[in-house]
């Protein structure tokens, strides 16, 4: 099993830990991204620098709190690795 790390709003972790991370081009990546995707971090380092950094600045207009949700995935999974601090997989995530 591996781990990797998810950062979401306050309103979306409700329906997250519900129903799993579906592919979206959601707010953050509209402008970049022509393929629904669920983005990860392959670690909390990772993860926590984006956060001080140009992700941080994606939520500089958002006055909800952000949650980082740890994601253990079996090693078969199909996800991608687009640069050395991201992931992505094409496919739905349960919530189990």
């Amino acid at each position: 099993m591996k781990q990797y790390f998810h950062v979401t709003t306050e309103e979306h972790l409700p329906i997250i830990l519900k129903e799993g991370l579906k592919p979206l081009i959601g707010e953050r990546s509209k402008e970049m991204e022509s393929e629904p995707s669920i983005f990860l971090f392959p670690n909390k380092s990772d993860m926590d620098t984006a956060l001080g950094s140009w992700l941080g600045e994606c939520f500089d207009d958002y006055d909800g709190e952000l949650h980082s949700i740890i994601v253990t995935l079996p090693d078969d999974f199909p996800i991608i690795k687009t640069c050395e601090w991201e992931r992505v997989s094409l496919v739905a995530i349960p919530a189990s």
